[in-house]
C-alpha cells in the first residue's frame, strides 16, 4: 500500500481591517494602491516552518485579514 504524504500548501495573508476591507469590496489591486499611500497592514507567509502562535502573534490587534496569492503578497512585501 502506498502511503500518500499531502504536500503543505504555503497560505499568504495580508492584516488589517482597513485593507482587508478595501480588497473585499474593491478588490486587491486598489488594496495595493491603499498601501502605497500609507493605509496601514501586516504581511505573513503561512509555510511548513510557521507554527500557530506565530501566525496569531502575526496578527495580534490587526483586526482582518485577507488572504492573496504568492505574487499578490510579493507585491504587498515591496510595499511594507
Amino acid at each position: 500500500m502506498e502511503h500518500n504524504e499531502k504536500k503543505f500548501k504555503k497560505q499568504y495573508f495580508i492584516f488589517g481591517s482597513e485593507i482587508s476591507g478595501i480588497a473585499e469590496e474593491e478588490g486587491v489591486t486598489k488594496a495595493l494602491k491603499a498601501a502605497q499611500n500609507g493605509t496601514d497592514f501586516g504581511a505573513y507567509c503561512w509555510d511548513e516552518l510557521s507554527s500557530p502562535v506565530e501566525l496569531i502573534g502575526a496578527y495580534n490587534g490587526w483586526e482582518g485579514f485577507f488572504t492573496v496569492t504568492k505574487a499578490q503578497f510579493e507585491k504587498f512585501r515591496e510595499i511594507e
